[in-house]
């Protein structure tokens, strides 16, 4: 949304450098919120720089993997490695894409994701997919 100020992309930053908000907000790759997530996250890889960077660019990864889109995955996890290459979050999903886990085995993640959400008193969207076999 080029109708963001600077004010919104600098909390929304700081929100997904929160490792616990970035960790929740992965479950949104398997709801109803998952395009609309894909376009924040796409727009805060573009507009951040370091780890904020690092950060969009693996929960765009992370959700492009689980969808079975490895190839879109790959660019992103790139894109995060570039930004910032000691982003642990990035480094373990880059070897767990090269390592060959098939989507289908986060879905550990996932249900941990929904949990660290739900404990952070957030409503949680429904879960309306699975990852990709």
């Amino acid at each position: 949304n080029n109708e963001w100020d600077c004010a919104t992309v600098q909390t929304l930053r700081a929100a997904i450098l929160d490792l616990d908000v970035r960790d929740a907000a992965m479950a949104l790759s398997v709801t109803d919120l998952r395009d609309a997530a894909e376009r924040l996250w796409r727009e805060l890889t573009c507009r951040l720089r370091g780890s904020g960077r690092a950060s969009a660019a693996t929960l765009l990864a992370h959700l492009h993997y689980v969808a079975g889109e490895g190839a879109y995955a790959g660019v992103a996890l790139d894109c995060a490695l570039e930004a910032d290459p000691a982003w642990n979050m990035a480094k373990l999903l880059d070897q767990a894409v090269r390592g060959g886990l098939r989507p289908i085995e986060m879905a550990e993640i996932i249900d941990h994701s929904f949990v660290l959400g739900e404990n952070m008193g957030v409503q949680m969207p429904a879960r309306t997919m699975e990852p990709a076999g």
